[in-house]
């Protein structure tokens, strides 16, 4: 048998039931939702007004309602001008306050001008002055364009000429240049044909003759004999003289060489004794 625990104590062992959980009420969870929803599109709509009004469209005067025109009645009257003798600005006697009766600005409104029957634009108080000027330009610029079209002709045509002239100069060169190869080449062959001469000369042994003197004869000088290399002349006083080539004879000058073949002595002028 238990003995009975006093008040207020409690065993171990004997199960202490749990209090129930508060009950939730069905659907205050989609309340808790809609909430949530409703404070993200307005954080979002907040959010896209404010960078719209930094990039300088106003979204909030797309909901305003326009104003309504006003009337041709409803406009404001134009202030009366100073009178005479008040400067702008000044306070006339017998008036209100300055703020009451600010000063008229009036601007002249356009007129529309028509040039030569054509319509030209929306100008003010154009005076014969300025039209005649504007001409002046017109006319300038007119010759400038001629003076333009001018100098592109004659452009183009030196250009052509120079073009022209090139190409004949081309041709020219390129003439020059074959006329030079075929001169060389003949010169080629007779230089060939001049060193198989000289080579069948050496295998004969002939040698050819000296040419002839181009000068005149020494009057008074002529020669007496003649023995290989050397010649023996006499002049006109009856002295004699033996030479041989590189020898100087008196004021006759130097002996160039001794021609036996045709019994002559060549001086270095062209000169020659026979």
């Amino acid at each position: 048998m238990r003995t009975p625990l006093p008040d207020g104590a409690t065993d171990a062992s004997v199960p202490i039931p749990e209090p129930p959980a508060p009950a939730i009420r069905p659907g205050a969870h989609r309340w808790f939702v809609a909430l949530l929803i409703l404070g993200g599109l307005g954080l979002a709509t907040f959010v896209t007004v404010q960078v719209l009004r930094v990039l300088g469209f106003d979204a909030v005067a797309v909901f305003r309602s326009p104003a309504p025109p006003l009337s041709m009645s409803q406009l404001p009257a134009a202030a009366p001008a100073p009178p005479a003798g008040v400067s702008f600005g000044a306070r006339p006697a017998g008036l209100g306050p300055v703020r009451d009766h600010p000063p008229a600005v009036t601007t002249p409104k356009p007129q529309f001008t028509l040039r030569d029957g054509v319509p030209d634009s929306f100008l003010t108080d154009l005076d014969a002055e300025t039209l005649a000027r504007l001409d002046t330009l017109n006319g300038r610029l007119d010759a400038l364009v001629t003076a333009t079209e001018q100098a592109n002709a004659a452009g183009c045509h030196l250009a052509g000429t120079v073009t022209t002239q090139l190409a004949a100069l081309t041709s020219r060169q390129d003439q020059a240049h074959a006329d030079w190869t075929r001169v060389a080449e003949q010169l080629t062959i007779l230089r060939a044909e001049v060193r198989d001469l000289r080579a069948a000369l050496a295998r004969t042994g002939f040698a050819p003759a000296p040419p002839a003197p181009a000068g005149r004869p020494v009057a008074g000088w002529r020669v007496t004999a003649l023995n290989g290399d050397r010649a023996w002349l006499k002049g006109p006083t009856g002295q004699t003289a033996s030479v041989v080539a590189g020898d100087r004879l008196g004021r006759l000058g130097t002996v160039q060489r001794v021609d036996a073949e045709r019994r002559l002595v060549v001086l270095s002028d062209g000169r020659f004794v026979r």
